[in-house]
């Protein structure tokens, strides 16, 4: 049953005419006609009786007209109140990261997220980046944020959308008894004899930082190598040998080295599904994670 015919049969009820309906629901007197037709048909019953100008409802008619305002009522109502919940920002947001991003990067997003709309709450999922990004394509996280260089962005699944929301630098560092931290400088070329603690081969920091040693004739010494940043600053920490590390994790057990030219990027993007509408909730961690753009 079409409710548009509803709603005219409740017009014409409530008027006595068809012409005046027509004028209030801004239609032509032969369009208002069909509808009652159509529900006619529908119903299989004549609503009105026809008499010169005047219309009256049938038996049948004053039989559907109480369950027909009910029904006009109860669209009007719920016009209201999703106007209403489209107003505030409320709801459960499911959110995808890392353990790097969600201890280093994700609180303070999710304070300001808190301050300004805190009627959302956050239902929140640590994994590895290649688990977050297999359950974004399944649909089972609105949004992940996640560590990516331009290789992995370029590899994304074309169902996702991603973009960069935050930039750091990566720096290499020792622990604060470390023996280079006696030096009164440090330069690239005293790393060549130290053990290092490097991000994975495939990943561009590491290949930034092969390049420049390579640049410097300095081979790796390398000791341990991981994609799991907290990993590599534990190992780092203990004094098994210097490390690259984003900058907002050197913290008091670690030292930064002055060397310049082993300083790379770390990059972490918001990712989306192309084919997901996205909830309040997750439109508003959208625009605070974009003004950390930089």
């Amino acid at each position: 049953m079409d409710l548009n015919n509803l709603v005219t049969f409740v017009e014409i009820a409530e008027t006595g005419s068809f012409s005046r309906s027509a004028e209030n629901l801004n239609l032509s007197q032969p369009a208002v006609s069909k509808r009652i037709a159509a529900l006619e048909t529908a119903l299989t019953t004549k609503l009105f009786d026809r008499m010169g100008r005047d219309v009256q409802l049938t038996e049948y008619g004053e039989l559907l007209l109480p369950t027909a305002r009910h029904i006009q009522a109860e669209l009007l109502r719920v016009e209201e109140e999703i106007g209403k919940f489209g107003q505030q920002v409320a709801g459960r947001l499911r959110l995808g990261t890392t353990g790097h991003v969600g201890k280093y990067t994700l609180p303070r997003l999710l304070k300001q997220l808190s301050e300004r709309y805190p009627s959302v709450s956050i239902d929140l999922s640590i994994a590895k980046r290649e688990s977050i990004i297999s359950d974004m394509q399944q649909g089972q996280f609105e949004l992940a944020l996640v560590p990516m260089d331009g290789l992995q962005h370029t590899n994304l699944p074309e169902q996702l959308h991603s973009t960069e929301v935050f930039c750091e630098k990566i720096v290499p560092v020792v622990s604060v008894d470390h023996p280079l931290c006696a030096l009164p400088s440090v330069s690239i070329h005293d790393l060549h004899d130290v053990g290092a603690i490097l991000p994975t081969v495939k990943s561009l920091q590491r290949m930034a930082i092969t390049a420049q040693l390579a640049r410097h004739s300095i081979a790796e010494k390398v000791r341990f190598e991981s994609d799991d940043f907290e990993l590599i600053r534990l190992m780092v920490a203990v004094g098994l040998g210097w490390g690259c590390l984003p900058q907002t994790m050197v913290d008091d057990t670690l030292k930064e080295l002055p060397v310049a030219e082993l300083t790379t990027k770390h990059s972490v993007h918001l990712i989306r599904h192309r084919d997901r509408t996205p909830t309040r909730a997750a439109d508003a961690f959208i625009g605070l994670a974009d003004r950390k753009t930089n």
